[in-house]
């Protein structure tokens, strides 16, 4: 049992919330535009490669607030429509942008919602440390939990990135608890590595199968869940 825990932030993506489409790529509604369009589906190696390097482009630019990120998605569009098909119509360019900026792609995991309540029961705070854009906070508003977590901190509006230093700093500071009474949760074990060098207690889950599989482990770990399973952590 892990004690003295006075907040756990979380990453997003494959540790709270799923796509629900199966995959994160490509983002909402891109065929069914495409359809409209008239253009032709793509074939799985050549949209795969337009996909690589379009998101090669948003590597390179991250968006600081959704007027930025629209007008990334934007050109991200124009790259791979450019790369599939020659062109890129600026009305189908418009509305895959806002569907990538505005649409629901994911929902969380059905342990999310009941995890988060009895961490709140207990006293113990909850925040998001992502990679992502400022629409991820979009998509948590309408999956009816963005009011859940706070700090909520972003890696494109704040300009750092897991693993770096120095986004563990910002949300620690934004929070106003060391780091000895955090725990960091998050599915990519070189993140997990990182909150620990600063000091968190980090933790690995794994939802496809490992000592931390889903988060009724980790109340276990934290001492909030029930005890009648065997429950252990891969930790940092």
């Amino acid at each position: 049992m892990i004690a003295d825990i006075k907040a756990v932030f979380f990453d997003s993506g494959g540790t709270l919330t799923y796509p629900t489409r199966g995959t994160w790529w490509p983002k909402p509604r891109f065929g069914e535009l495409l359809e409209a369009a008239r253009f032709p589906p793509p074939d799985r190696r050549p949209a795969e490669a337009a996909l690589a390097e379009g998101s090669e482009y948003l590597a390179r630019h991250p968006a600081p607030d959704l007027e930025s990120e629209l007008a990334t998605y934007a050109e991200f569009y124009r790259i791979v429509l450019g790369h599939l098909f020659g062109s890129a119509p600026a009305e189908l360019v418009g509305r895959l942008a806002e569907a990538a900026v505005y649409d629901l792609d994911q929902q969380p995991y059905p342990d999310v919602v009941p995890c988060v309540k009895r961490l709140s029961e207990a006293g113990v705070a909850t925040g998001i440390v992502s990679n992502a854009g400022p629409s991820l906070q979009l998509r948590y508003r309408d999956m009816g939990i963005r009011d859940d977590f706070d700090p909520f901190v972003l890696s494109d509006v704040v300009g750092m990135r897991k693993p770096s230093a120095g986004i563990y700093h910002l949300a620690l500071d934004r929070s106003g608890y060391e780091a000895s009474e955090v725990a960091f949760v998050d599915d990519v074990p070189a993140n997990v590595e990182a909150a620990a060098s600063v000091g968190m207690r980090g933790i690995l889950i794994e939802r496809d199968g490992g000592a931390v599989a889903d988060l009724e482990d980790l109340l276990e770990l934290l001492g909030i869940g029930p005890q009648d399973r065997e429950s252990s952590a891969r930790m940092a």
